[in-house]
């Protein structure tokens, strides 16, 4: 695989809670250290409802939430505000529109 220089290659599902928390992290790390022209994150789709055989279910994103608020509260975590019948049954679209901004630039795909 080829990675340009300053570039940090992440895989995650963009619903999983723990991923967020990850990249929240990063992008926070990447601020402080002043490096936010120098470094760019090229997010890869990992579509856990592939691997997984099903999108993940409402209330286990849910759970996974209340426990990395207390563990990552900067990460801008909001309740589903709409209601549970509108909740996104997949996340492929989402996970493609991240590779198709690339095409402009990873800042915009970030």
């Amino acid at each position: 695989m080829d990675v340009a220089p300053g570039t940090v290659v992440l895989w995650s599902d963009l619903s999983c809670p723990w991923a967020h928390a990850t990249v929240s992290r990063l992008w926070r790390t990447r601020a402080e250290l002043g490096l936010d022209e120098q470094v760019r994150f090229d997010h890869r789709p990992f579509p856990l409802e592939l691997f997984n055989g099903k999108p993940t279910p409402k209330i286990i994103n849910d759970a996974e939430v209340e426990v990395l608020d207390g563990i990552e509260p900067q990460a801008g975590w909001q309740a589903w505000q709409r209601p549970a019948h509108e909740y996104p049954v997949t996340m492929l679209p989402a996970l493609e529109a991240v590779q198709v901004a690339k095409e402009q630039s990873l800042a915009a795909s970030e």
